[in-house]
């Protein structure tokens, strides 16, 4: 049910798209949660491709995958034309405040668990989401 009601009340999510190209995928973190599992699972999946990366060390990210950019900063990233969808995988406290500069840049989001630190800052992604009308998840690797 949630996904008609976002289809009638976001139109514009979910109209018709190019499926010949993969999604670009930019990645906020590379620490253990990014390095070990969103990296290898956006790497296998067909219809993503790992574009940029967000991290302080360049050379651990280009010493696991060679053919991605690495930014110093959230905003460098985001700035990327061709990132259409962020996975937040900063550490925790930090997981609201790139969500919603994701969403701010337009950008679709999956954020690591936890979703938020606190209810309010949930309740702030999820407003972002709407008033932007971009998709906003959690992922949780065991679900």
């Amino acid at each position: 049910m949630r996904c008609i009601r976002w289809q009638r009340e976001y139109p514009q999510t979910t109209k018709e798209t190019d499926h010949s190209k993969p999604i670009g995928v930019g990645l906020i973190g590379y620490g253990l949660g990014g390095r070990a599992f969103h990296a290898p699972y956006i790497r296998a999946a067909r219809d993503l491709s790992l574009r940029a990366v967000v991290s302080r060390d360049q050379g651990k990210v280009h010493a696991d995958i060679a053919n991605v950019a690495v930014s110093a900063t959230v905003e460098e990233m985001l700035a990327l034309p061709d990132i259409e969808l962020v996975v937040v995988s900063s550490p925790d406290h930090l997981h609201a405040d790139h969500a919603v500069q994701a969403l701010d840049a337009g950008k679709h989001v999956v954020i690591n668990k936890p979703f938020a630190a606190s209810l309010g800052d949930a309740r702030r992604v999820v407003a972002a989401a709407e008033r932007i009308g971009r998709i906003v998840t959690a992922f949780h690797n065991r679900r």
